[in-house]
């Protein structure tokens, strides 16, 4: 059984695709956001998208204040959970700074 099978990629994945030192952080830190967005879902007892206005202006706060702003791609993964633009969460966070 020669072939293609056995070849470099079989580390579970599709030929193309890394599996080295680079996506692992990706994925920590994709982890770390998860975590920190459920922590602020627990400490406000809802999930971010069936928060009103004024809830998720305070999970944004929460958020920035445990440093998930200062991770890759956060803002999108974080609109993506209130159910809101990045436009709106980058408003949300312009006022905490005022």
């Amino acid at each position: 059984m020669g072939g293609q099978a056995g070849g470099p990629n079989t580390a579970g994945g599709h030929p193309g695709e890394s599996h080295g030192a680079d996506s692992a952080p990706s994925v920590e830190l994709n982890d770390a956001l998860a975590r920190l967005i459920a922590d602020v879902e627990r400490e406000l007892g809802a999930e971010l998208g069936d928060l009103d206005r004024a809830g998720k202006q305070r999970a944004v706060r929460l958020l920035r204040e445990r440093g998930a702003f200062g991770l890759r791609k956060s803002v999108s993964s974080v609109a993506d959970a209130l159910g809101v633009t990045r436009f709106t969460v980058y408003n949300y966070l312009n006022r905490e700074a005022d």
